[in-house]
C-alpha cells in the first residue's frame, strides 16, 4: 500500500457537506485511476482508488460503514459483516434467490456469528449449535426460542442501504 506525506499540492474536492455521511463521491484523474472520496458514518474522510481489488468493481458503489468500505457484491448464499462502533456487528445476507437481509450478527442462543452460518432459503443456520434463524423476522425456528434484531435494508439501483437510525446509536441526551 502506498502512503503519501502530508506535503505537496492539495486538490480541492469541494465543501464537506457535498458528500453525505455513508456515501462516496468520485473524482476523475487525468491519465490515472478514478478516485473515490468516502465520508464515513463516524464523520471521517478517506480517498482511495475507485477499484475493488477483488473483482475490480467500483468501491464508490459499496457500503460505507465506519472507516471500512465493502465491495457492493456479496456472493449469493453468503454474508458480509459490518462493524458498528458502540453497537452489535451487523451481518448482511444475500440469499440464493437474490434477496438481501440484515441482522445483528449474534445468534440468540449463545451469540454465535450468524454470518458464518449456512444460508438456505430465507434462513441461516448458526454455525455453533445449528439453530435456524429466519432472515425475514430474526426469530428462531422450530422448537428453539429467541429472536435476533433485524435491520431495515433496501436495494436501490444495485446499492444496499441500511436504515441509519437502526445502525447508528442515537446521541445521548444532555442532562437538564
Amino acid at each position: 500500500m502506498t502512503q503519501y506525506s502530508q506535503t505537496g499540492t492539495w486538490l480541492d474536492i469541494g465543501p464537506v457537506d457535498q458528500i453525505p455521511q455513508g456515501r462516496a463521491r468520485t473524482l476523475p484523474v487525468r491519465g490515472g485511476v478514478e478516485i473515490a472520496v468516502f465520508h464515513t458514518m463516524d464523520n471521517q474522510f478517506y480517498a482511495l482508488a475507485n477499484q475493488c481489488p477483488h473483482k475490480q468493481g467500483p468501491l464508490s458503489q459499496g457500503i460505507v460503514h465506519g472507516s471500512v468500505v465493502t465491495c457492493h457484491q456479496i456472493p449469493q448464499g453468503r454474508a458480509r459483516t459490518l462493524p458498528v462502533r458502540g453497537g452489535v456487528e451487523i451481518a448482511v445476507f444475500h440469499t440464493m434467490d437474490n434477496q438481501f437481509y440484515a441482522l445483528a450478527n449474534q445468534c440468540p442462543h449463545k451469540q454465535g456469528p450468524l454470518s458464518q452460518g449456512i444460508v438456505h432459503g430465507s434462513v441461516v443456520t448458526c454455525p455453533l449449535h445449528n439453530w435456524n434463524i429466519s432472515l425475514k423476522t430474526g426469530k428462531a425456528l422450530g422448537e428453539d426460542e429467541g429472536c435476533v434484531p433485524t435491520i431495515p435494508l433496501k436495494v436501490e439501483a444495485g446499492r444496499l442501504f441500511l436504515l441509519r437510525e437502526a445502525v447508528v446509536p442515537a446521541p445521548a441526551k444532555a442532562a437538564a
